[in-house]
């Protein structure tokens, strides 16, 4: 069973957490110090995210996660930071060294279950897929151009995992595509705003808006293409959605003032551990993500 682990010493706040984790039926271990979460962490496939303090009585938790980032297991744990430090360039330390996400302290407890459960749900999601890669058999690693065409949100899950197969690094690649494609989906066809989703995703209620959205008769037929072209030294893929399109140039960088906000980081994240390029044509409807074979 996939489990949280909570680093933090003060004891109120842990308590706290725990507490939350608990009521929502989510499992937890609790420790107080950087030592005792390196020997929790020895046996990595028990945690699906962590919940990480940075002023700990032995050190700085910011110490810890840069120690998981070179771990060949541990680095796919999403890590939540949850502390007092909040001055823009504390938030834009902890960003940059790879949290998955960034919360201050008074805990707000829609908004750290919130995230959690997102953390957790990414990390499920992906170390799935990793192991459907492993497992696929690569049939479609002669194909040099093709077109797809998908509707729904699982579709677009399915999408990512098929198309990462044609990528030089499918495992990097998973990331970005399951997220440019979900959002191709959800905010371009489902027409689903960034305002939108915080206040579902605080209400705990945004899975069942986008199932509510894809039966809905005006958006049900709207569709998604797809284009992939591999050449020897790189493959493209451009995803077009049905929607407006977005102001794009806002989210294409890790943002200190949407750090505390339930979501918005996944085309940031694209950008950074995932494709080499990532290009918006136009009003923002149709992206670019090109990831090059590194010889």
């Amino acid at each position: 069973m996939a489990k949280v682990l909570v680093i933090e010493d003060e004891a109120i706040v842990a308590s706290l957490i725990m507490r939350l984790l608990t009521k929502a039926d989510i499992a937890a271990d609790e420790v107080n110090d950087l030592a005792g979460a390196r020997e929790k962490l020895i046996t990595p496939d028990d945690y699906a995210a962590i919940i990480l303090d940075r002023q700990l009585p032995d050190g700085d938790g910011i110490e810890l996660l840069h120690e998981l980032q070179k771990h060949p297991t541990l680095k796919q744990v999403p890590v939540i930071f949850n502390t007092a430090l909040e001055r823009p360039e504390e938030v834009r330390q902890g960003v940059d060294a790879g949290a998955y996400w960034y919360l201050t302290k008074p805990i707000d407890p829609k908004m750290m279950l919130s995230v959690v459960k997102a953390a957790m749900e990414h990390y499920l999601l992906a170390r799935e897929a990793s192991k459907n890669l492993n497992r696929a058999l690569r049939t479609n690693q002669f194909l040099l151009e093709g077109k797809y065409r998908i509707h729904t949100v699982e579709e677009a899950r399915q999408m990512a995992e098929g198309l990462s197969l044609l990528c030089p690094d499918p495992d990097r690649a998973w990331l970005g595509l399951s997220e440019m494609l979900l959002n191709a989906v959800e905010h371009g066809n489902l027409k689903i705003t960034y305002d939108d989703k915080t206040r579902l995703m605080l209400a705990g209620e945004y899975q069942d808006e986008i199932q509510r959205r894809q039966k809905d008769p005006r958006l049900m037929q709207a569709y998604v293409d797809v284009e992939v072209v591999r050449k020897a030294d790189f493959t493209r893929i451009t995803i077009t959605d049905q929607g407006d399109g977005f102001d794009w140039q806002n989210y294409l960088e890790f943002s200190v003032e949407r750090a505390l906000d339930p979501h918005g980081r996944g085309i940031a994240m694209t950008r950074q551990a995932s494709f080499d390029r990532v290009e918006y044509v136009g009003c923002g409807n149709t992206v670019v993500l090109t990831m090059e074979k590194k010889i």
